[in-house]
């Protein structure tokens, strides 16, 4: 019995500590910009969540990984009680031009990333990326979006926008035709914590769709002296990726897969710039293990 309440602890959405007036602020601006959307926005600044879509939805089926107590559901989207806040708006389902990725691009997935080919237009996913998420009453332009994290995964370019007007990163899955899925990570109203040079963390782990075409994905946070990183699902080569700008993030096929696996399953290691390995849990390493 007390192995089932620790696990019901676990996955318990209620905070362990009280929020902040910030991070209240933070929330309730966070799942106003998920249900609402001004009428006389122009398409391209509209959240993705709102913009027309393809008959075909995928929902986000997240696990708990931060304590922040939040529940949205907006048609195929939803949030159950991510990283803190700057977690909590995770925008799914699509762009603002309903580009959905296929199987046989998800299939196309390798455990090493290369750059993406000549005829992709970087800048320009990395535009669309960033204008499909947070507050869209202030503009991003074009000039002021900056691209990195940028990694070639079979037919799926994954890429965090970051953009000078408001500080915002985003991370984002492009298919051939265009983005496919765009996550707000934060802003300078909320941004990441600072973390320690060799230290890596999880912010946010969770799941996109069912069926053939379902996806897993994650994202944290890496200190300046992290050069690179393996994580290593179930099911799954050990893939690899970069750090850049401090954050670093991967995604995965995971074909008629109904819930994410658990936490304790997954294991990151990595390597610091004095040639030492580091490794731990996806458990061990949440933003707020420990709390």
């Amino acid at each position: 019995m007390s192995d089932v309440l620790e696990v019901l602890r676990r996955h318990d959405p209620e905070p362990t500590r009280p929020l902040t007036e910030a991070e209240i602020v933070r929330a309730d601006a966070l799942l106003r910009a998920v249900t609402a959307t001004a009428p006389d926005a122009p398409a391209a600044a509209r959240p993705v969540a709102h913009a027309a879509r393809a008959p075909r939805r995928r929902a986000r089926q997240w696990i708990v990984v931060g304590a922040v107590t939040a529940t949205a559901v907006v048609g195929a989207f939803s949030v159950v009680g991510v990283a803190p806040l700057h977690g909590l708006l995770h925008i799914v389902d699509g762009s603002s031009r309903s580009v959905s990725l296929t199987t046989a691009q998800i299939g196309s997935w390798t455990p090493r990333a290369a750059a993406p080919p000549s005829s992709t237009d970087v800048h320009a996913l990395a535009v669309q990326c960033a204008q499909g998420v947070g507050d869209t009453a202030t503009r991003v332009a074009a000039a002021d979006v900056v691209a990195h994290n940028v990694e070639q995964r079979g037919a799926v370019t994954s890429l965090v926008a970051s953009a000078n007007t408001d500080g915002r990163r985003a991370w984002c899955l492009a298919g051939p035709d265009g983005i496919a899925t765009a996550e707000l990570i934060d802003d300078a109203s909320g941004p990441l914590p600072a973390v320690a040079a060799g230290v890596v963390n999880l912010q946010t782990f969770g799941g996109h769709g069912d069926g053939a075409d379902a996806t897993l994905e994650g994202y944290g946070q890496a200190g300046t002296d992290v050069t690179s990183l393996t994580i290593t699902v179930p099911g799954h080569a050990p893939a690899t990726t970069g750090v850049e700008d401090g954050i670093w993030s991967l995604w995965w096929p995971a074909p008629h897969r109904s819930s994410a696996p658990d936490l304790d399953d997954i294991t990151m290691s990595w390597t610091t710039k004095d040639g030492a390995h580091h490794s731990g849990t996806a458990d061990d390493l949440r933003w707020n293990a420990g709390e």
